[in-house]
Parts: structure tokens; C-alpha cells; sequence
């Protein structure tokens, strides 16, 4: 029968150290706020520790925004390419794909297009690796020529506006009727075929 008081005795032990750990716990919190508010009037005075939370402050915006602003790409890297016996010329692809034919998208201009970075960046919008993110065929290691000084995909070149002087940011056939399938690196090249971006389909502020 001496089990009884036993348990009896341990259950008001275990139930009176229950009851202190809230209060331990509170001292706890407010000896750690307490070491807290010590530690921030020993930055300095009032307008320095402003200062610090702002520029803090600052640091965490602009990197919050440049993740918010950030372009939404596909990454993928292509190693090679392989084409479809069409019987074209490198010189003829190139021609068909760099030719301008006239026809504008929103009146962008062509150096205010391969000059533009990204917001709070100064990377260009119109790199190879953004490029080839939206969906748009640049070769592997392409570098600019007589035909694509600026570097750019499939069907985008430039031609003169004749009432402005200026030379606009061309759309030719080979942007939107120019394929690819990748595999493991490998692009196959289907010239004439569906092209995966949706140029056709661009609205201004998008």
C-alpha cells in the first residue's frame, strides 16, 4: 500500500515544477531582451542606430527586388546543333534567318533593344543566355557578324525606319517559323518548323 502515497508525492513534485516553468521561461525571455536593448544603445547614439536599421533595411529591398524583378527563364545549355538535310548553305541559313524584311514589333528600336539591361542589373536583356531562356535559337558559341551585329536569335534583325532615320528592331519569318528539339545538349534544327516563343503574341508592358 506504500505505492499509493508514492505516486501521490510524485504527481504534486512533477506538478510544481510544471508550474514554474512558465515563470522561468518568461524571466528567460525578458533577461534575452533585456541583453537585446543593452546591446542596441551600445551601437551609438539614436540617429546612427536609425542609420544601420535603415540601410539594413535598404539591403533586404534590393535584394528582394532584384529576386522580383529576376526574368522567368528556361535554363537549359545546348552544346550542339544538328540540321536537317534541306540542302541549305551555311550562308543561305544565315540569310534566311538575319534578312530584314520590314516588319516591327511596337516600334522598339533596334540599339535601345541590344543595349537594355535588366532592371537593378547590368546584365543585357538581349544576352544569349535570356534569350535562349524565353524560348528564342541562338547557336551555342555564337558570336556577332556582318549579319547579326548585335548578336541576336533566330529572326531578330534591324532595318531603317525611312521616316524617322532610325534603325528599328526587325521581325523576319525565320523568329516564328524556326524550330528546335532538344536532347541532352543537342538541339535538331528545323528550319520552316514552330518556333516555342510567343512573339506573335507580345503586348506593350509585357
Amino acid at each position: 500500500m506504500t505505492v499509493i502515497p508514492f505516486l501521490r508525492k510524485l504527481c504534486a513534485t512533477l506538478l510544481s515544477k510544471l508550474k514554474c516553468i512558465p515563470s522561468a521561461l518568461w524571466r528567460w525571455i525578458k533577461g534575452i531582451m533585456r541583453s537585446l536593448h543593452i546591446l542596441w544603445q551600445s551601437l551609438g547614439p539614436r540617429w546612427l542606430r536609425v542609420m544601420l536599421v535603415l540601410s539594413v533595411a535598404l539591403v533586404i529591398g534590393w535584394h528582394q527586388a532584384k529576386i522580383f524583378l529576376a526574368p522567368n527563364l528556361t535554363r537549359e545549355t545546348i552544346y550542339e546543333v544538328r540540321y536537317l538535310n534541306e540542302g541549305w548553305t551555311p550562308f543561305q541559313r544565315q540569310s534566311f534567318y538575319y534578312t530584314p524584311q520590314g516588319t516591327e514589333l511596337l516600334g522598339i528600336e533596334y540599339q535601345w533593344f541590344i543595349n537594355l539591361e535588366l532592371p537593378l542589373s547590368d546584365e543585357m536583356l538581349a544576352s544569349a543566355d535570356n534569350m535562349r531562356g524565353w524560348g528564342f535559337i541562338i547557336d551555342p558559341g555564337q558570336r556577332p557578324d556582318n549579319l547579326n551585329p548585335g548578336n541576336l536569335p533566330v529572326g531578330l534583325g534591324r532595318h531603317l525606319d525611312p521616316k524617322s532615320g532610325k534603325e528599328r528592331l526587325d521581325i523576319g519569318c525565320a523568329a516564328c517559323h524556326t524550330g528546335e528539339l532538344h536532347y541532352q545538349g543537342t538541339a535538331l534544327r528545323v528550319d520552316g518548323g514552330q518556333a516555342v516563343q510567343s512573339l506573335s503574341n507580345a503586348k506593350r508592358g509585357e
